[in-house]
This record gives C-alpha cells, structure tokens and sequence, in this order.
C-alpha cells in the first residue's frame, strides 16, 4: 500500500503545477500583454480576479457585478463548453433533457439491484465519446475494472458479453477503426476499490491533467453509494446526511472543473417492490431519503419490466428536469 502522505504530496504537486501553467498561460496571453503595454489596470484586475476566483478559493464562491455576469455569460456563450450540451445517446433520456445535460451539471440514474444501472452508465459513456467526441471518463467503485471493459467491449463489438467473458479474444476483431478514430485518448476507465470522495477524484484529475494534458468533459461514476463525503463528521447511519453530502460534493465538483456528471443511485425496499409490481417509478424509490437527489439536474429511474414470456423491456421514467428546454 502506498504511503499516504507520499501520495497527498504527490497530488498537492500536481495541483501547484496547474496553477503555475495557468497563471504562465495568463501573463502570455497576447491580450494580457497588450492590456500591460496600453496600461489597462482595469482589464488586467479583472483578469487576475478571474485566475484567482479560479484558483484562490477552494469553496468556488464566485462574485461579480450585474454588468460582469451579463459580459460573463454573453463572451462565453458559444465559445467555450459552459453552455453546450452533451447529449448521453439515449433518445428518451435526451429528449427529457432538451438534447442533454450541460456541463457544470450533475445527473441521476435510480434503479434497483440487478436491473441495469451500470450498463445504461457503460451506454452513455460509449455515445458521448464516440458520437459527441467527449473525453470520458469512467470511475467504477461497484464493478471490477475487467466487468466494465467486458461491457464495454460488448457495446464497441455488438457480442454478447456472457460469450465475451468466456473468451475476450472473440470480440478483439474490428477495434483497429475505433483506435484509428482516437477512441482510446477519449475514454478512460479507473477501477477504486475503496470509498472515494471527490477530493480524491480531483486529485486524480489533476495528476492526468499536468502529466498528459488529459482533462475530462465528462465523468461517469459508478455508483454513488459507494462514495464517501468531503469533510468529516458524516456517518453512514444517517444515510440522509451521508448521501446529501456527497451528491453537493459533486454538484461542486461539476461546477469547479466545468464538467458533466452522471452517477447512478440505488432505490429503497419500498422501490424495489414498487419496481416489481406495477405502482409508478417516483422519487420516494430514493435509496434512504430523497436529500442526495436535490443537487441533480436530472433523475432517470429505470426498472425491467417481465413481459410474458422471456421478454424483459426496460422501462424508463422522468422524475426531475431542472434546465430541460421545456
């Protein structure tokens, strides 16, 4: 096990040398140096406010004037990625979001055990990174870093992933295009086999981010419950506080690095039987409280539905549109 102030050292490096390149990117920015040279002290203090709302405060407090908001969201729209959506590839999801959920936001697939959650994550990631061009990144807590590729490569090659357990090898014919197209540098797969916070995600962001210039647009997490909070004093025994904490962590998080967010959540006793029977999917399926749900943009739940026969059809649910063009 690796020794733990190595590693926080190792990741508070990282950090330090991201607002090092930031902050040399700033002063060499060629409007920056004509602000110098015309003797802007206005434009160069707003500029500095900016670096430092970014990097100065560890909270992502953000304070501007009416005017700066307005100039804030007019210079932005359309040229970097705060106000464009990524859509997930599932139509109906899709549609219930106005063509996707946008960065800075954070979104929600409830479902009980068994009934599919990570393979609707495992679908969304493939579709924003092979249709959308998204660098995606793929965190498992819940399954084994071997169990997602195995459901990965099933949705890259159309084989069947209980064939493809048997043997990997059957489904290795054809992958050649998707390196070709630069699937490989867009999605990446991290397996933790502890509780991990967003502090920890963040670390890990940053060490991918200074070493390989490689930052995320998206970052599927799989699955909630099996995170922990940021700061200490939260107890599992009070799920209601425990999940609540890490869904604002999260929240945060989205809204901090500029980046989408799609978890899943697990439903209660009361859901699963509801989700056996024929009682409609709704936000009292929540796993233990409904708290961890407030921070999301958008609540999916899902459930298999057993036709008669051995037909089995997923049925899908809109619980929660925060932004939706609707």
């Amino acid at each position: 096990m690796p020794d733990q102030s190595k590693v926080l050292y190792t990741l508070d490096q990282a950090k330090e040398t991201g607002v090092v390149r930031d902050f040399q990117e700033l002063v060499n920015d060629q409007s920056f140096l004509k602000q110098q040279a015309e003797l802007e002290g206005f434009n160069i203090l707003k500029g500095l406010h900016k670096f430092l709302t970014r990097h100065g405060d560890t909270k992502g407090d953000t304070t501007m004037d009416l005017k700066e908001a307005i100039d804030h969201l007019i210079d932005n729209h359309g040229f970097t990625p705060e106000l464009i959506r990524i859509p997930c590839g599932i139509h109906i999801i899709d549609k219930w979001t106005g063509g996707g959920l946008r960065t800075k936001q954070l979104g929600i697939v409830m479902a009980p055990t068994g009934d599919g959650k990570s393979s609707m994550l495992v679908n969304m990631a493939f579709n924003m990174a092979t249709t959308e061009q998204a660098r995606v990144w793929v965190v498992t807590n819940e399954l084994s870093i071997e169990e997602q590729t195995e459901r990965m490569l099933s949705r890259l090659t159309g084989k069947e992933v209980g064939k493809i357990i048997d043997d990997p090898g059957i489904a290795y014919t054809g992958l050649d295009r998707h390196w070709k197209a630069g699937l490989h540098n867009r999605l990446r797969i991290t397996e933790c086999n502890r509780e991990v916070s967003t502090d920890d995600l963040e670390g890990e962001m940053a060490k991918w981010s200074n070493l390989i210039g490689w930052k995320p647009d998206v970052l599927i997490l799989d699955f909630i419950e099996r995170m922990r909070p940021n700061e200490r004093g939260y107890s599992r025994d009070r799920p209601w506080d425990w999940l609540g904490a890490i869904s604002v962590d999260l929240s945060r998080l989205a809204k901090r690095h500029n980046i989408l967010i799609w978890t899943a959540a697990q439903t209660n006793r009361s859901g699963y039987a509801k989700a056996k029977g024929k009682q409609p999917l709704s936000l009292e399926m929540a796993q233990s409280s409904v708290k961890h749900l407030q921070e999301a943009a958008a609540i999916i739940a899902m459930r298999q539905v057993h036709l008669p026969g051995d037909s089995i059809v997923l049925e899908l649910a809109d619980l929660k549109q925060r932004f939706s063009k609707r």
